[in-house]
Parts: C-alpha cells; sequence; structure tokens
C-alpha cells in the first residue's frame, strides 16, 4: 500500500523495526535481528544515515540479548561512532551505555567504563534519571568485575534512589 517517496520508504523500513521489537518482546531475538537487519538495508537504500544508525544499534542490542557480546560490540562501536558523528547527543549516550555492556561482558573492563560514565553524565546532563539509573546499574557490574564492591554498592544505591523518585522501586 506504500508509495515510492522517501516519506512512504522510511514508513516502510520503521514497519519493519517495529515488527523487530515486537519480536524481542516475545523472546524471539533470532527473529528480531533479521526483522532489524531488514530494516538497516531499507535505510541504507533512501538513504537514511539516521534510521541505518539506530538500526545498527539496534541490531547490537538484539546481539547482547542473543548472548553474543563480541558481534554486540562490533555493532554498538560502529553505532556509538556515528552517533557522535551525527551529534546526536541523546543516541550517543545511549549506545554508549549498550557499548559499554557488551564491552564488559567480553572482558574489556577499562573501555567499558569509559563508556558508561561517559553515558551516565549524558544522561544527568539531560535530567533522565532513569537513564542515569540504567548507567549506574552497569557501573555497579563493571565494579564488581573489577572486584571494588564498595564502589557496587554505591552505584547500585544511587540507581534505586533515583527509581524510587519516579515509583519504580
Amino acid at each position: 500500500m506504500l508509495g515510492d517517496s522517501v516519506r512512504d520508504a522510511k514508513l516502510r523500513a520503521s514497519v519493519v523495526e517495529f515488527r523487530g521489537t515486537l519480536n524481542g518482546v516475545r523472546g524471539d531475538w533470532a527473529s528480531a535481528v533479521r526483522d532489524f537487519e531488514e530494516s538497516r538495508e531499507l535505510h541504507r537504500a533512501i538513504p537514511n544515515p539516521y534510521g541505518e544508525m539506530l538500526l545498527t544499534y539496534r541490531l547490537g542490542e538484539a546481539h547482547l540479548k542473543l548472548g553474543d557480546p563480541q558481534t554486540a560490540a562490533e555493532l554498538l562501536s560502529v553505532a556509538h561512532a556515528t552517533a557522535l558523528a551525527q551529534g546526536r547527543a541523546r543516541m550517543t549516550g545511549r549506545t554508549g551505555l549498550a557499548l559499554g555492556q557488551a564491552l564488559r561482558l567480553v572482558g574489556r573492563t577499562a573501555e567499558a567504563r569509559g563508556f558508561v560514565e561517559a553515558s551516565l553524565e549524558a544522561a544527568r546532563g539531560r535530567k533522565s534519571d532513569l537513564g542515569a539509573a540504567g548507567a549506574l546499574d552497569v557501573l555497579a557490574q563493571v565494579a564488581d568485575d573489577e572486584g571494588n564492591t564498595v564502589e557496587a554498592e554505591e552505584h547500585r544505591n544511587a540507581a534505586e534512589e533515583l527509581r524510587r523518585r519516579h515509583g519504580l522501586a
């Protein structure tokens, strides 16, 4: 039913992305990966650099869910660099947090810490308490990996307090 306009092409790509999101919510991450790859290719064909970056990020997240942090780190590294180059502050923070998670899982803890701390600062700069709480959760995991249980507990407590403020704890 969609035509050949750029607007319709973006809508087509978004519909495929939504299907991937739905598959992910259902726990079918392998199908979500296929959908996100298809959507990314549709964005490339338009071309829509923002959409391509967003779907690269979504693919990285899906690979994390599939237990493939190495592939996730590769995808998220591209998404993060692209978000930064595009001047997308919010997406730079989101991709950096996900990249930090992937790097942590592949044992690159020091690198992970840098990306997660930058994401935390970005969330605080946007006054996003929930974004900050998510970054603090990952920082707690990084601190645990480094054997710093005191720091980990501080991050967990700070995250819980932020969630409590919003009635989520």
